[in-house]
């Protein structure tokens, strides 16, 4: 779609990532700028869906203890993750993921055959300060026990970035 704002050309776009639909526009750009975008956001849902196992946060989620190799964005994500946490003395907390799968939230809504794979003894209301983050390394090491959901947050940084 193609809209006219005073001496500007506004480009849009709209699809399906994150299990939303996303809308972009672009003033005076061209369709490779939204190519971009798009190509841009299915990266990011990429490295960090749940419900996608060869994701880094599901890696992250499966780690057992052991250090997982990420890119930038990850880190950037999981830092927001404990700063949010921190920030709110706990309201904000993305390892509430044992819970939302116990409660029936394991499946994709809109990929049913995209699942959340939890490992054994995985718990909810969990700190993050024992979450390491190496940025030398690229590298994040999450206790055994913590698993982390970007939800809101993953999809709130995806639309900054």
């Amino acid at each position: 779609m193609t809209t006219r704002f005073a001496t500007s050309q506004i480009i849009e776009r709209s699809f399906a990532v994150m299990g939303n639909t996303a809308h972009i526009s672009v003033v005076d750009g061209i369709d490779a700028d939204l190519d971009f975008a798009q190509f841009r956001l299915i990266e990011l849902e990429n490295l960090w869906s749940r419900f996608l196992t060869t994701s880094e946060i599901s890696q992250l989620n499966l780690s057992e203890g052991a250090p997982v190799s990420v890119h930038a964005e990850t880190i950037r994500l999981v830092k927001y993750m404990k700063v949010g946490r921190q920030a709110t003395n706990g309201l904000f907390d993305p390892t509430l993921l044992p819970a939302l799968v116990a409660n029936g939230y394991g499946r994709s809504l809109v990929e049913p055959l995209h699942i959340t794979l939890l490992p054994g003894g995985a718990k909810f209301n969990q700190p993050l300060d024992m979450v390491v983050i190496n940025e030398s390394s690229h590298t994040i090491s999450m206790p055994k026990n913590l698993t982390l959901d970007p939800g809101a947050i993953g999809k709130g940084l995806a639309a900054d970035i």
